[in-house]
């Protein structure tokens, strides 16, 4: 791959030997839409602005690239399905562990299963369902 370096004065290309790469704009297109979900994620909103503080891009950047290799690095891919491999090597020679939480669940079951036969029902809040019209 050709050495990259930033060309001066301008931070949205990069200058290859001999020519500058540019970006189309379907792949400006999709950054936008990038940085807007993740306002949309991280702020449960959305920033009606085109600009963005270096600050927040940066932090944008940090979470993309985690993303981005999470879901596509070879490597990381390879490290998962060793990890999941030596985690069903454990549960082969520890059947006991399917065995205890076989029995967690069967105990929540009866424990659920006793409070409705003993006519015991949770107590609602208040604010969980409108009680207005409720005459006690």
């Amino acid at each position: 791959m050709p050495e990259q370096v930033v060309a001066p004065g301008c931070s949205g290309a990069r200058q290859i030997k001999g020519g500058v790469m540019k970006y189309s704009d379907e792949f400006d297109r999709l950054l936008a839409l990038l940085v807007k979900e993740n306002d949309r994620l991280v702020y449960k909103g959305a920033n009606y602005t085109d600009t963005y503080t270096r600050k927040y891009l940066l932090s944008f950047i940090e979470r993309f690239t985690s993303r981005l290799m999470y879901n596509h690095c070879i490597e990381d891919r390879v490290a998962m399905h060793e990890i999941a491999d030596e985690y069903h090597e454990w549960c082969k020679k520890n059947p006991d562990v399917d065995d205890l939480a076989k029995k967690d669940k069967e105990y929540r079951l009866e424990q659920k299963e006793g409070m409705l036969k003993n006519n015991i029902t949770p107590i609602r809040r208040q604010n969980d369902v409108d009680t207005s019209n409720d005459r006690i």
